[in-house]
């Protein structure tokens, strides 16, 4: 990850960049992207959710298996742009 002019006499854009590795080191991001794209190449899709966890502070990375993922998209959605109004998951039992 890299963040433009983290480089540069730029503070913040530094802090971003840690703040980002970090991040993504909590998170096991590589573990989680490989995880998920294994389940790709098997299932043929992958859903990434990012959220905001209270309980954490920070944001949480979940992959869901993609024959539990509803997606409601308006009427007028015709191409893969348009980002689904509202998202209904089965939570996996394990």
């Amino acid at each position: 990850m890299a963040v433009p002019d983290a480089e540069g006499d730029d503070t913040s854009a530094r802090d971003v960049e840690e703040f980002l590795k970090d991040w993504a080191d909590i998170e096991h991001l590589w573990m989680r992207i490989q995880y998920a794209e294994r389940n790709a190449l098997r299932l043929g899709d992958t859903v990434y959710l990012v959220s905001w966890s209270k309980a954490k502070g920070r944001p949480v990375l979940s992959t869901l298996d993609p024959g539990f993922y509803f997606p409601v998209l308006p009427d007028s959605a015709i191409g893969a742009d348009t980002y689904p109004t509202k998202v209904h998951c089965r939570p996996i039992v394990k």
